[in-house]
């Protein structure tokens, strides 16, 4: 489901590493979880990585305007590791709740059918 993403030193002047994980086209009520203020919290105490949202939300479909990027998090920590094991973490979150969400559409299975 995930593409890799590059870990990168974007300026060797400051010591961090950081990385960037689009979300723009992940369901709402998963994206809403990975970007409220509790669970940025408990992942930089789990992993101590800070994170960022950035971008705007388009539809899918939507021309995204010259200079403007799709919604996004930047995960920035001290070393390598603990942004890989943000990035992970985040992951497991988005695939969980994007997992219930499909749940939800789907119709439901079973013996009867209703028409």
């Amino acid at each position: 489901m995930w593409a890799h993403q590059d870990i990168y030193h974007p300026d060797p002047a400051k010591p961090h590493f950081q990385t960037e994980l689009e979300i723009n086209d992940i369901p709402q009520h998963a994206r809403w979880k990975i970007t409220h203020r509790e669970t940025f919290s408990a992942l930089n105490g789990l992993t101590g990585a800070a994170l960022t949202i950035r971008g705007n939300h388009y539809e899918k479909g939507q021309r995204v305007p010259d200079g403007e990027r799709k919604l996004y998090l930047i995960i920035k920590g001290p070393t390598e590791d603990v942004v890989r094991r943000a990035n992970t973490e985040i992951k497991q979150i988005l695939e969980e709740y994007t997992e219930r969400a499909m749940r939800k559409k789907a119709p439901a299975t079973g013996r009867y059918s209703f028409v």
